[in-house]
């Protein structure tokens, strides 16, 4: 696409602007950090069901049983399914919300500091957690949860965060 302004031809739009923001990755937290959530609600489930059987309940009785424990692995699957993690070349955006959408966004340079956590409960399933330091004051810890393939994730991050305080020439200074 070209932009034409009434003293110059017309210039293809990546003259204008040198540094556009390209999507590193895109990336949600994996459902197995519901499994203990899911496996909760499945025992409650069960139970229900063998408890109204026993006692000779009703089939509502049942059916308010089987559903209290669905809608809520239900409501934990929208809740994990709708948070999005979008790295740009320039910040960090978390979009999450089943009902009401947030977004968040950090810039890259000021990350200060990363980590991969990876608890037991994440291993086994092959995820970890992305730690992000940040000098922003609204969120000053941003954690990535239950990524897939974190170590590499981490590097792209890292590295753009190295690109982008050389390119903005920012430097951390410690006092003290």
């Amino acid at each position: 696409m070209n932009t034409i302004s009434p003293t110059r031809k017309a210039v293809p739009d990546a003259d204008i602007d040198e540094h556009a923001e390209d999507v590193l990755f895109k990336a949600s937290p994996s459902q197995w950090i519901n499994v203990v959530e899911y496996l909760l609600c499945a025992i409650a489930i069960a139970l229900g069901v063998y408890v109204c059987s026993v006692l000779g309940l009703p089939a509502w009785a049942a059916a308010l049983a089987v559903a209290a424990p669905v809608l809520r692995a239900l409501w934990n699957y929208l809740v994990v399914k709708n948070i999005v993690y979008e790295v740009t070349s320039e910040r960090v955006y978390t979009h999450s919300g089943v009902v009401n959408k947030d977004t968040q966004q950090c810039e890259m340079y000021r990350i200060r500091d990363y980590g991969l956590d990876r608890p037991i409960k994440r291993r086994i399933f092959g995820l970890a957690d992305i730690k992000l330091i940040t000098a922003d004051e609204t969120q000053p810890i941003l954690w990535l949860v239950g990524m897939s393939d974190g170590r590499s994730k981490l590097d792209i991050i890292r590295n753009s965060v190295e690109k982008q305080r050389v390119r903005k020439r920012v430097r951390e200074i410690d006092i003290g």
